[in-house]
């Protein structure tokens, strides 16, 4: 474990540096003001942990979070490519743990995990404004909720690509009443699903999830019947169904 408790620039340089630490340990701990460039980091178990200010642009390979903005951590994410292997663990993860304000925020980059690549849980706040995200499990590439709620979240769908087998974006309150999050200036209190699609099977398990779906392409040969038994916005986006 590398502790940052000063303010630093980490250049790699193009080169990488690899971590091997203890179970349950992040490569870095930060709780300074750190700026990650031009190069690649590994973990076998977290990337960076931050309570601090962090601005990045490098590659990040890990099994869990690749970051971890905890407290009052800020985060900005100005490029890279980020990838972690954990079936149960978010590859940029933003959390208060009951005591502070977290931001996460993404100018651009590239993000690809099996659970779910950016999730915002308990008080996050932040934006997504670009990137490429590759969700392969079946999860979220965007998740916003949390048992204690309060996130406030933008993402611009026009500058992102999404693909996953299940849900691109869900809001959800996990059932808690009064549990509430704000995403795009749309106030949630339940669970929200939101899909885009460019295939015939995904448009089928989009619906299946329900309330909002939106084509990405041109669909053709849908020869079967597609049944819609939730409420559901179908946003044709200019794109043909046939």
């Amino acid at each position: 474990l590398i502790k940052v408790e000063k303010d630093l620039v980490l250049d790699l340089n193009g080169y990488t540096l690899a971590f091997t630490p203890q179970s349950g340990y992040p490569g870095i701990k930060n709780t300074a003001n750190l700026e990650v460039k031009n190069g690649k980091i590994t973990s076998t178990q977290v990337g960076i942990q931050n309570n601090g200010t962090l601005t990045i642009n490098c590659d990040i390979e890990s099994v869990f979070n690749a970051i971890n903005n905890v407290y009052d951590g800020e985060t900005t994410i100005n490029g890279g490519t980020y990838k972690n292997t954990d079936t149960e663990s978010a590859l940029i993860y933003s959390d208060n743990h009951g005591n502070g304000s977290p931001v996460l925020n993404i100018a651009e980059g590239t993000f690809e995990s099996v659970f779910t690549n950016v999730s915002y849980n308990n008080g996050s706040t932040g934006s997504v404004n670009a990137g490429t995200f590759k969700c392969t499990g079946g999860w979220h590439n965007i998740y916003v909720g949390g048992s204690e709620g309060g996130c406030n979240v933008t993402y611009d769908a026009s500058k992102c690509s999404f693909t996953s087998n299940g849900v691109n974006v869900q809001v959800n309150n996990w059932g808690v009443e009064g549990n509430k999050n704000t995403l795009n200036n749309v106030e949630y209190t339940g669970v929200h699903n939101i899909c885009f699609v460019s295939t015939e099977t995904a448009l089928r398990t989009a619906i299946a999830a329900g309330d909002e779906v939106t084509l990405g392409a041109n669909i053709s040969n849908v020869s079967a019947l597609i049944k819609v038994e939730k409420d559901l916005v179908l946003d044709l986006n200019g794109y043909t169904l046939a």
